[in-house]
């Protein structure tokens, strides 16, 4: 049986795409089935180790006002492959990068929660 020390890093982005762009439409949605697919380019493109990574649903609210669904895309420590937390952290900070330009994002954050004495929070921009 083969363990590893637990931790998740986590992403969050939003399902709209908040850029402007030439012929960006007002409103257009990122779309999981998109999502995912950018994401596996990225990882058959990837010059390090290909973390294997989880997409979930979720929504964004900040009073009665603001709600947003988006997407958390999660990595965790997978004993199968063996990726040190160092390689899963860089791996996710070099995906959320990548989804900032192609889907227009504001931001991405990135979470890891390595330990509670070493855990971020990355704010990726433009």
């Amino acid at each position: 049986m083969k363990s590893e020390e637990l931790y998740e890093v986590k992403l969050y982005l939003g399902q709209l795409r908040s850029r402007m762009q030439e012929g960006f439409q007002a409103i257009n949605y990122i779309r999981k089935g998109e999502l995912a697919n950018e994401i596996g380019k990225f990882q058959d493109s990837y010059e390090g180790m290909t973390i294997p990574v989880r997409i979930t649903d979720t929504t964004f609210v900040s009073g009665q006002r603001y709600s947003e669904n988006g997407w958390e895309v999660a990595a965790i420590s997978y004993p199968k492959i063996e990726q040190s937390h160092e390689q899963t952290l860089k791996f996710m900070l070099d995906l959320g990068d990548y989804l900032l330009g192609k889907f227009l994002q504001n931001r991405i954050c990135v979470l890891d929660n390595y330990s509670k004495a070493t855990g971020r929070t990355y704010m990726l921009e433009p």
